[in-house]
C-alpha cells in the first residue's frame, strides 16, 4: 500500500494545516531532513528584513505601464532566475511612490506566489536601481547574517522548492501568502559556506550558458544552410526610421490586390525578388497540399468535453519549430475527436502551421502522437504530391524566408492573422528529392549535435543542483 495515499496524522500536527497533502510522509521526513541540518535552520521571517507582496490588481492595472520609468518586475521576468532589461515593462514615478509598500531595492529576493508560475526566484539587480513588482510576487529584503543570492538559490533548490509546495498547495490553484513564505526553514551556513554554494552554482551557470550557446549557434546555422543550398541571399532588413518607412507603390500593384502599406514595403519586394532567384522551381502550397484545414475549440461549455488522457489537443503553444511540444498538451474525449472535430483529426506527415500570434510556425505530425486535433489558431497541411517531403515543407516555412513571406500578408490591426487563400498562395522553392534528402539529412546532424549541447547544459545544472541539494541537507561537509 502507497503510504501516501493511506496514512494517519496526530492531532497536535494538524494546527497549522488540515489538507492531507501537507501531510504526507514522505514529504513531512523531507523536510525533517532539512530541519536536521547541523548548522541549524531559521524561517526566513528571522532572517528577513522586509517580506511583502506586490499591490492587489486593483492598484496597479496594465493600462498604467508606460514605456519608461520604474522597472515593474513581473513573473515572465524572474523565471530565469535572472532579471535583466529585456522585456520590462515601466510605471511613473508617480505611481512608483503610491505603491511604495512594494519598492524593491538592490539585493532584494523577488519570489513568485501563484498558480503554475509559484517558487521562480531572483535577486534584484543593482543596474536597475529601483522598481516594483505585481500581486503575483513578494520581496524579501535579507538581513547580513544571508546572503540574497544563497536565498534566492535556496528557493529554487529541491529543499526550497518541496517546502514552496508545501505550503502553496491549495484546493484550487497553489499560491503563497507572506505568512507561508515567512515560515520556508532556510538551513543557516556560515557566509563562506554561502559563497560557495554560490560559486558552485554561478559555475554550473556558466558551464551551461556555454553549452546552449553552442547549440544555438548551430540552429541558427540551419538557417543560413537552406539558404545557401537554395541559392537564395536575402537582403538586409532596413532600419526602422521614418525615411526608409515612406515609400511609393505604383497604382496597378494596388489595382483588385492589396492596399495595406506593409504588403507593399520596398523590403518584402526585394524578398521577394530574392526568392525568384532561386533556380529551382517554385510551386505554390496549393500545388503541393489539399485546401488548408482549420481545426476549432469546442464550445458546448460541457466539462466532458475534455478528459485527462486520450485524444491530443493541440494549441499554438505546442507547435514549436520543427516539433510538436507536447509537456503542455490538453486532451479532448474521443467522441469529441470523432464527431465535432471529425474534419480536423491528423494524420502521420501531416504539417501543421499556426495562423495567429507566431505566424507560420510549422511542425510535422509523428506517428506517435496520434491520436490529436488541432484548435482554431492552427491549419491542418496534408500532401496531394509525392515530390516534397513534409519535413522539407516544414523547414522552409520555419526558415528565415518562408516566415517573411508568411508574415507579409498577415491581416488585421488588432489581431495578427493569416487566411487561408494567402496560405495557399505561398510559393516554396523546391529541389528534387535527392536534393531535399541530402538538405535535410545535413539538418537532422546539426540538430543531434545541438540536443547533444543542450543535454550538457542540462547536466552541468543538474550536477550544480545535486552537490548543492545535499549541502543543504548537511549530508556533505
Amino acid at each position: 500500500m502507497d503510504e501516501d495515499k493511506v496514512f494517519i496524522v496526530n492531532r497536535g500536527e494538524t494546527d497549522l494545516r488540515l489538507d492531507v497533502p501537507f501531510h504526507r510522509p514522505s514529504l513531512v521526513r523531507y523536510i525533517q531532513r532539512i530541519d536536521a541540518h547541523p548548522a541549524g535552520i531559521e524561517p526566513i521571517r528571522n532572517l528577513a528584513i522586509k517580506v511583502v507582496d506586490g499591490p492587489f490588481g486593483t492598484q496597479l492595472k496594465a493600462d498604467e505601464y508606460v514605456d519608461s520609468g520604474i522597472p515593474l518586475i513581473r513573473v515572465s521576468d524572474v523565471r530565469t532566475g535572472k532579471i535583466s532589461r529585456d522585456g520590462l515593462v515601466y510605471i511613473t514615478p508617480e505611481k512608483q511612490d503610491a505603491l511604495c509598500r512594494s519598492r524593491v531595492l538592490p539585493n532584494d529576493v523577488v519570489l513568485t506566489k501563484a498558480g503554475a508560475i509559484l517558487g521562480y526566484a531572483a535577486v534584484f539587480p543593482d543596474s536597475l536601481v529601483e522598481g516594483n513588482i505585481t500581486s503575483h510576487s513578494v520581496l524579501i529584503r535579507c538581513q547580513d547574517r544571508i546572503l540574497p543570492q544563497f536565498l534566492a538559490y535556496f528557493l529554487r533548490s529541491a529543499p526550497g522548492q518541496r517546502q514552496v509546495y508545501r505550503w502553496g498547495n491549495k484546493a484550487t490553484r497553489p499560491e503563497l501568502n507572506t505568512q507561508e513564505v515567512k515560515r520556508i526553514h532556510v538551513p543557516l551556513l556560515s557566509i563562506d559556506k554561502q559563497r560557495e554554494i554560490i560559486a558552485i552554482m554561478s559555475e554550473g551557470e556558466r558551464r551551461s550558458e556555454t553549452f546552449l550557446a553552442d547549440a544555438m549557434r548551430l540552429l541558427s546555422s540551419i538557417d543560413d544552410y537552406l539558404l545557401a543550398e537554395l541559392g537564395i541571399t536575402l537582403p538586409p532588413e532596413p532600419e526602422k526610421t521614418i525615411t526608409n518607412r515612406t515609400f511609393l507603390a505604383q497604382r496597378h500593384a494596388l489595382a483588385g490586390w492589396r492596399f495595406d502599406p506593409q504588403f507593399h514595403k520596398p523590403w518584402f519586394v526585394m524578398v521577394n525578388e530574392a526568392l525568384n532567384s532561386c533556380h529551382y522551381r517554385k510551386p505554390r502550397i496549393r500545388d503541393l497540399c489539399h485546401l488548408p484545414v482549420g481545426g476549432a475549440t469546442p464550445t458546448r461549455g460541457d466539462d466532458s468535453l475534455y478528459a485527462q488522457e486520450g485524444v491530443k489537443f493541440i494549441r499554438i503553444m505546442n507547435v514549436g519549430k520543427d516539433e510538436l511540444v507536447l509537456n503542455d498538451v490538453k486532451y479532448i474525449n474521443k467522441f469529441v475527436h470523432e464527431k465535432d472535430l471529425f474534419r480536423s483529426q491528423l494524420s502521420e506527415n501531416d504539417i501543421l502551421m499556426t495562423i495567429t500570434g507566431r505566424v507560420g510556425t510549422a511542425a510535422v505530425v509523428t506517428q506517435d502522437i496520434l491520436p490529436a486535433n488541432i484548435n482554431q489558431h492552427i491549419v491542418r497541411l496534408r500532401l496531394r504530391v509525392s515530390d516534397c517531403y513534409p519535413d522539407y515543407l516544414s523547414l522552409y516555412l520555419n526558415c528565415s524566408l518562408g516566415t517573411i513571406l508568411s508574415n507579409r500578408p498577415v491581416t488585421g490591426g488588432t489581431r495578427i492573422a493569416l487566411d487561408y487563400p494567402t496560405i495557399s498562395a505561398l510559393q516554396v522553392p523546391l529541389p528534387p528529392r535527392d536534393v531535399q534528402r541530402k538538405i535535410l539529412g545535413r539538418v537532422g546532424e546539426l540538430r543531434a549535435e545541438a540536443k547533444r549541447f543542450r543535454q550538457q547544459a542540462e547536466v552541468e545544472i543538474e550536477v550544480a543542483k545535486r552537490r548543492i541539494e545535499a549541502m543543504l541537507l548537511g549530508e556533505t561537509a
